[in-house]
């Protein structure tokens, strides 16, 4: 899979996911909780894989809910905070369920 909002590299059997939306401080919008979860599910089903790195480019980590998205789509803010909200709990169930050591 190709993304836009973040990274993954693969190397020495460590997985690397770096948030990569520095200008905003890696805030989570959807498509960032989106590609996150198939990040997610790609490194855990990856047998060559036996660590996962969850990180950030720029400044921060990550600022929390990306709240100019929610903003910007306030005419659906209840859909879009339920599918967010949905990706985030399935990437950090994914992560807490993984066999392989997730920091």
């Amino acid at each position: 899979m190709d993304f836009q909002f973040l990274t993954l590299e693969r190397r020495d059997g460590v997985a690397t996911i770096t948030l990569n939306r520095p200008d905003a401080f890696n805030a989570l919008s959807l498509g960032l909780g989106r590609e996150l979860f198939h990040a997610a599910l790609d490194v855990d089903e990856d047998p060559a894989v036996r660590c996962i790195v969850v990180t950030g480019a720029g400044r921060a980590f990550c600022a929390g809910g990306d709240v100019k998205d929610f903003v910007d789509n306030l005419e659906r803010i209840g859909v879009l905070v339920k599918e967010l909200t949905t990706y985030l709990h399935g990437t950090v169930s994914r992560f807490c369920r993984s066999d392989k050591p997730v920091i």
